[in-house]
C-alpha cells in the first residue's frame, strides 16, 4: 500500500514538473507594443534606421519611424498577422521593424530620387555631351546584369542613389557596411573596365559560374 501511494505521489511530481517545462506560445496584445516590448521597438528602430537621431529626411526622424513601426505592428496584431507558434515576440519586432523601415526609405528615395540612376551612375557612362541617351544607360544596366547577385545588388542600390549603409541595411546578406564597400569598390573597376576594353573582365564570368554551381550543389 505504501508503495503505491508513493509511486502515485512520484507520479505526480513528475507531472507537475513537466508542466512547468512545458514552453507555451507567448501571445502579443497591442498594449504590449507600448508598455512591456516598447524597448525592444526603440532598440530595433535605432539599430536599423541608418541616420543619425537627430537627423530628418524628407519629413521622418527617429521618434516618427518609432511612432510608425509601432502602430504599423499594432494594426498586424489586429489583423491576427503574427503568429505565437511561429516566433516569439523577441524575433517577430526586430524583423518587422526592419521590414517598416526599407518602405520608408523606399518612399523616401522615390520622392529624392525620381530619375532611373543617380549622377554618379551617369558620370560612369564616358559621354561627352554629359548628357548619356537612353542606349547607353541602357547598355549600362545591361552590363550591370552581368554580375554576380550580390554585386548586381549593390551596383543597383548605388545606381539609384542609395548609399552603401542604406543598401547594407536593405539587404541583409550584406551584414555590414565594409562588405558593401568592398563589393562596391571590385564592381566599379571592373564597369571602368568594361568601358575601356568593351567587355567585362573574365573573372566576372568566372564568380557567376562559381555561385551558380554552389546554389545548385546546396
Amino acid at each position: 500500500m505504501k508503495g503505491n501511494v508513493r509511486t502515485k505521489t512520484l507520479k505526480q511530481e513528475t507531472l507537475r514538473k513537466t508542466k512547468r517545462l512545458e514552453v507555451k506560445p507567448m501571445r502579443l496584445t497591442p498594449k504590449d507594443l507600448s508598455s512591456t516590448y516598447n524597448k525592444a521597438v526603440w532598440w530595433a528602430v535605432r539599430r536599423y534606421w541608418p541616420y543619425p537621431p537627430k537627423r530628418t529626411v524628407q519629413g521622418y526622424g527617429i521618434e516618427d519611424v518609432h511612432q510608425l513601426a509601432v502602430s504599423k505592428m499594432i494594426e498586424d496584431l489586429h489583423a491576427n498577422k503574427y503568429d505565437p507558434a511561429r516566433s516569439s515576440p523577441g524575433t517577430w519586432i526586430p524583423l518587422r521593424v526592419k521590414s517598416i523601415i526599407n518602405n520608408v526609405l523606399d518612399h523616401i528615395h522615390a520622392k529624392h530620387h525620381p530619375k532611373p540612376l543617380s549622377s554618379n551612375a551617369l558620370r560612369l557612362i564616358p559621354d561627352p555631351n554629359g548628357h548619356p541617351s537612353r542606349v547607353e544607360v541602357q547598355e549600362l544596366m545591361d552590363a550591370i546584369k552581368q554580375f554576380p547577385r550580390a554585386e548586381q545588388e549593390v551596383l543597383l542600390g548605388w545606381a539609384q542613389g542609395f548609399s552603401t549603409e542604406e543598401i547594407a541595411h536593405k539587404h541583409a546578406r550584406f551584414r555590414t557596411r565594409q562588405r558593401v564597400k568592398q563589393i562596391f569598390r571590385r564592381a566599379i573597376n571592373e564597369l571602368q573596365y568594361y568601358y575601356k576594353n568593351g567587355r567585362l573582365p573574365s573573372s566576372v564570368a568566372q564568380r557567376r559560374t562559381t555561385q551558380a554551381r554552389i546554389k545548385k550543389s546546396a
